[in-house]
């Protein structure tokens, strides 16, 4: 959870944002509002004023917060990718999977930019005249 002081949200809030964040578009804000225990009237009123800046600034800095937290934490890099494609590959050879190894590497391959897949588009004209 966001590193907001204790007591900033009530309980319901806090739900409120961790599953909004959690959740992504996945749930509109209204369904989170009553995963989070606001009642069924309330709910819609309640998760467009949670998420409005002028009613509840603690609760959108708490999304904001979360969300750059989730962000910092899903964060691609490329070691770490080449990492887990190496030990995807060393999993399927102990596996005698060689296919599944061998995708594993060229796709480690591609990574490092060792393939480019290359595609030409040829237009000609259907009326050669001279």
């Amino acid at each position: 959870m966001p590193k907001i002081r204790d007591g900033a949200l009530t309980p319901k809030q806090r739900a409120f944002v961790e599953i909004f964040v959690k959740e992504n578009g996945r749930l509109t804000a209204t369904e989170c509002a009553k995963q989070a225990g606001y009642s069924e009237k309330s709910a819609v009123s309640q998760s467009c004023n949670l998420r409005n800046p002028k009613y509840f600034p603690k609760v959108v800095e708490a999304i904001e917060e979360l969300q750059r937290e989730y962000a910092e934490a899903s964060k691609l890099d490329f070691v770490k990718h080449s990492r887990e494609l190496s030990r995807l590959r060393d999993v399927a050879v102990t596996n005698g999977q060689m296919g599944p190894a061998i995708n594993a590497e060229y796709r480690r391959g591609q990574l490092a930019g060792f393939y480019v897949d290359r595609k030409e588009v040829v237009t000609a004209s259907l009326d050669n005249t001279l």
